[in-house]
């Protein structure tokens, strides 16, 4: 009996892996993740202690690419308070959890944030859930975002945490992304 190299087996597996990928993802769902793509300028508004007094104002380049049909990549770069910013995500449809998927690092933070969510079609927009790091205390919170598109070339994404003892999200961050020409 002649033997077979695992090399010939993972290729096949491989492509059987890629067909079933492909069959299983939802077509509006990677529809919604490519109006991503590209270069964006962003203008970010913090709030550190809520939405009660004048915001922080920074501003950003974003640069996502596809990676496959389903993911974003995104590379988000910026100063703030005087220091170089940096970030980086991804997110996309996720085909075995059938929902999406997202995860954040920056150059700030000692932690990887996770979130999943659902497209909302008729509102177009997608609320994503997670963990995130409280600015005020270095806590880990309850965190959600919500993306949103105005037309095809300017997005909304807002973020909201629970502060540690707290059942209401309050909005700390608005990033208002417009598509660089």
């Amino acid at each position: 009996m002649k033997k077979i190299g695992w090399y010939p087996i993972l290729m096949g597996c491989g492509l059987l892996f890629a067909g079933l990928s492909a069959q299983a993802q939802d077509d509006s769902a990677t529809d919604w993740v490519k109006h991503d793509i590209g270069k964006w300028k962003a203008e970010l508004k913090m709030w550190p202690q809520g939405e009660g007094g004048d915001p922080i104002v920074f501003h950003a380049t974003e640069n996502n690419e596809m990676l496959g049909d389903n993911w974003i990549v995104s590379n988000f770069e910026g100063e703030f308070g005087g220091q170089a910013f940096e970030g980086h995500g991804v997110y996309g449809f996720d085909t075995k959890k059938n929902c999406f998927v997202a995860t954040w690092v920056d150059s700030v933070n000692g932690f990887m944030s996770h979130y999943e969510g659902k497209l909302d079609v008729d509102s177009n927009s997608l609320e994503l859930f997670g963990k995130e790091i409280d600015p005020n205390t270095g806590e880990l919170v309850d965190g959600k975002q919500i993306r949103s598109f105005k037309g095809n070339d300017s997005r909304l994404v807002i973020s909201y945490q629970k502060p540690a003892g707290s059942d209401e999200f309050v909005k700390i961050m608005e990033m208002t992304f417009t598509r660089h020409k």
